[in-house]
């Protein structure tokens, strides 16, 4: 692999870096050749100065540890990701924010959830209504974790009000989950 690396790196292999991730894409892999894939794309990515790639594919690993239910990875990586050079494409830095809450209420880090998405919210960067949905299930679960039941419930009844008039098929799961994880946090069953 270390010299694949150095070969890709020599030849200006971004190109190549690039066919080769979109081909294995395509195929389910397990968890640790995903992440051992991105550590290469990484290293290459680092040593070509190309940022977003760097970014992607720390965003790729990040995912990658949530889905083995290592947050504390997954945070460390998308904390990482967000520190690169300023992105000009707003979008990422909207969906990188969501990433660390959601890593951050894994940990049951709260405080550090509630924190990112008031920096989010304080950047005005505007936010999609899918955005908003994504926001609402981290506030529903860093407040309902925090037992702060009043400020929950605002994001629960918003949450409600939004599966009712809109279907948000990608993002109705998180939701109902959130929704659910409330709701039995009260014990209103």
């Amino acid at each position: 692999m270390l010299i694949i690396v150095t070969l890709l790196t020599i030849i200006g292999g971004m190109l190549l870096l690039r066919i080769y991730r979109n081909s294995e894409r395509n195929y389910q892999v397990p968890v640790n050749s995903r992440l051992h894939e991105e550590n290469v794309s990484s290293a290459i990515s680092g040593r070509t100065d190309d940022v977003i790639h760097l970014r992607e594919s720390l965003v790729t690993a990040g995912d990658a540890w949530m889905r083995s239910n290592n947050a504390d990875s997954a945070a460390a990586v998308y904390a990482k990701a967000l520190h690169l050079k300023p992105e000009h494409d707003r979008r990422v830095i909207v969906c990188l924010y969501l990433r660390l809450a959601g890593a951050f209420n894994a940990n049951g880090l709260y405080d550090s959830t509630l924190s990112v998405l008031t920096r989010l919210d304080s950047a005005r960067i505007g936010m999609t209504t899918a955005d908003s949905v994504c926001c609402q299930i981290r506030l529903l679960d860093a407040y309902s974790g925090k037992h702060q039941w009043s400020a929950a419930a605002r994001y629960y009844d918003r949450l409600n009000t939004v599966l009712q008039n809109e279907a948000y098929d990608s993002l109705s799961a998180s939701a109902y989950e959130a929704i659910s994880r409330y709701n039995i946090s009260r014990r209103f069953y």
